[in-house]
């Protein structure tokens, strides 16, 4: 940043160049993660085994699943908040306000949990005696 401002003495905004080289950092970083993931996760399929800490493979499908239909906002703002970003320093990143950003969190997470409380009745119920 003091390196930015020698450069650029005439910057008139350094909050927000902070905040866009913020912000493309984080998104390099997170779509590294997802190739990182898709990548053990292929070959852990490829292995033929599941991982040790999932007893279904089907529910970590479902949940990805889940996260996948989230209207893309809400995916944004759930992970920045998996990430441990705050309500505020997530509106600053993304330029709404802080109860965009709570309301947001609110609807994804009552999505994810009325989806899994669906698959975990559907996955009860198949799993039930037949007599």
């Amino acid at each position: 940043m003091q390196e930015f401002l020698r450069k650029r003495p005439d910057c008139k905004s350094p909050a927000g160049w902070v905040r866009t080289v913020a912000w493309h950092a984080y998104c390099r970083k997170a779509e590294r993660n997802r190739k990182r993931l898709a990548l053990e996760s292929r070959n852990a399929r490829l292995a033929g085994s599941a991982p040790a800490d999932r007893t279904e493979p089907d529910e970590h499908e479902k949940v990805l699943e889940i996260l996948r239909g989230l209207p893309p906002r809400q995916g944004q703002v759930l992970a920045l908040h998996l990430d441990g970003y705050t309500a505020p320093e997530i509106a600053a990143l993304i330029s709404v306000k802080a109860s965009t950003v709570r309301s947001n969190l609110r609807h994804a997470l009552a999505t994810l949990r009325g989806s899994l409380e669906n698959y975990e009745e559907k996955e009860g119920g198949s799993h039930g005696s037949t007599g």
